[in-house]
């Protein structure tokens, strides 16, 4: 099944152009949000030392307008939301913006993952922990998860709490 599909990651985030280019060549349709990035510098040279006035200001100049605009447009025409890590603040909002539309949302884990989970991640419909298995999971319906199940077990694995959608 060929997928849409917004990824959202960091522009520093040196995985990102190879989970695009695995995509694409699995033949997903894949909306590349750096085709069209939006460089702070562009809007303001000094943009590192921006008050929270002139923070607020630049999210609402034109530049800023129009990217806001089309990655929201991109969200939702996909249906499928990944979230690549390590990424942050924006990728975080996207990811979370997608999940509250129902999109189906998958984390692919960084390989350096350690220590304090986001509980957000919990929104994700799957996780990965590299391309090959985002592929995969891309080959199956998503997951449902039971909340009786996640509230009343202690320890949780998703084969207990989940089932596949029909």
């Amino acid at each position: 099944m060929i997928r849409r599909i917004y990824p959202a990651s960091s522009r520093r985030n040196e995985l990102y152009p190879r989970v695009v280019e695995a995509l694409r060549a699995a033949g997903h349709l894949v909306h590349d949000w750096r085709e069209n990035d939006l460089n702070w510098q562009d809007v303001d040279p000094d943009h590192a030392s921006w008050t929270r006035a002139n923070y607020v200001t630049a999210l609402f100049t034109p530049a800023a307008d129009r990217k806001f605009r089309a990655n929201r447009a991109a969200i939702h025409w996909a249906d499928t939301c990944i979230l690549i890590l390590p990424c942050g603040r924006d990728a975080h909002a996207e990811f979370g913006f997608a999940a509250g539309l129902g999109k189906r949302t998958i984390v692919l884990l960084d390989a350096e993952h350690r220590g304090t989970p986001d509980l957000m991640h919990r929104f994700a419909s799957d996780f990965a922990d590299d391309i090959d298995a985002l592929l995969v999971l891309l080959t199956r319906l998503p997951r449902v998860r039971s909340i009786r199940g996640l509230i009343s077990a202690d320890r949780i694995s998703w084969e207990e709490t989940d089932a596949t959608t029909t």
